[in-house]
């Protein structure tokens, strides 16, 4: 099972375009030798993970995530619904924000066009 540990006051420094080189890389131990960890401390990582989930590159069976003392569970679709609130996401606002305001400006735009 891969065990990802959350802790942003960790000093795991990782560039964001090493993310998905690391990941496969994790991926890659647990499917050698059943098992891997690793020790996160931004969200960019675990959204990955996540990714890989909604992909079907990985089952909730081979992940789990820890913050502090809690244990999350994801579901197979990368939904992390035990999510600490105080836990700042900010990339998924942003990711958020920018997929309904596309969605938005392009029903504007075609409401306009008559498309």
């Amino acid at each position: 099972m891969i065990k990802v540990r959350y802790s942003p006051d960790s000093n795991s420094s990782l560039p964001d375009g090493r993310v998905r080189s690391f990941v496969d890389d994790i991926i890659g131990c647990y499917r050698q030798i059943g098992t891997a960890t690793c020790l996160v401390s931004n969200m960019v990582v675990i959204d990955e993970f996540r990714l890989r989930l909604a992909r079907e590159e990985l089952t909730p069976d081979d992940i789990f995530f820890e913050v502090g003392d809690r244990v999350i569970h994801p579901s197979k679709y990368g939904v992390l619904n035990d999510w600490p609130t105080d836990v700042l996401d900010l990339n998924v606002e942003q990711v958020t924000d920018i997929v309904r305001t596309t969605s938005q400006r392009r029903m504007k735009e075609r409401a306009n066009n008559g498309n």
